[in-house]
């Protein structure tokens, strides 16, 4: 589900012009877990460059499983 939510947040984006890292790379990730379940980790904000990023955990919550990052929607 998250793979398919993501994705359309990604056309979203590029539509929108926005600076992306990681997508094709965590949807991937996602999409090969299957029916597995996996945790949102907190968006973490970096300021140089200015992205969001987003953590995918796994269900232990002791792994990352993915991650990608958008520029924010002012920049």
């Amino acid at each position: 589900m998250l793979a398919w939510i993501y994705s359309i947040r990604e056309a979203q984006l590029r539509e929108a012009a926005t600076a992306m890292l990681g997508f094709p790379e965590a949807l991937e990730a996602l999409r090969s877990l299957g029916d597995k379940a996996v945790h949102l980790g907190y968006a973490v904000s970096a300021e140089d460059p200015p992205y969001h990023f987003q953590l995918f955990l796994d269900v232990n919550l002791t792994a990352v499983v993915a991650c990608l990052a958008m520029a924010p929607a002012d920049s």
